[in-house]
């Protein structure tokens, strides 16, 4: 009887997994098919052959280790960080966010994550860099 019991409990387990895989796969799903048209959308908007590129900018070095700059700019770049942390449609500035991801379930706003200490990420200790839930 209990071998019964066992397997009954782990048919469930096994049934209720696989519709929770099924039910993420499909959000996960829904989600960047959203973000592709959305991207197809502002492609189809812009209409014109002109790409507005922003320029990285000049870090400052005051004070600071060089090769640390370098590292972080080099990551930056490998990450092409730009890209969405900058809102090139409007010409805004680059790393100030604000860059539209149209999906499903709205507009998800790109950060800014400028050294500013008043909008961007300069307030931000290594801790607490380490400790967001993107660097799990």
């Amino acid at each position: 009887m209990k071998k019964i019991v066992r397997k009954m409990k782990e048919k469930k387990f096994t049934t209720l997994t696989a519709v929770l895989l099924a039910i993420f796969i499909s959000v996960a799903t829904y989600t960047l098919v959203g973000i592709k048209e959305s991207v197809k959308e502002m492609a189809s908007d812009a209409g014109e052959t002109v790409y507005y590129f922003p320029e990285y900018p000049t870090p400052n070095l005051e004070g600071k280790d060089p090769t640390l700059i370098q590292r972080g700019e080099y990551l930056a770049k490998a990450g092409d960080c730009i890209a969405c942390h900058t809102n090139s449609p409007e010409k805004g500035q680059a790393f100030t966010g604000g860059l539209p991801m149209h999906t499903p379930f709205g507009a998800i706003y790109s950060p800014n994550i400028t050294p500013d200490k008043e909008t961007g990420i300069g307030n931000w200790t290594e801790a607490l860099i380490a400790s967001h839930p993107l660097n799990k």
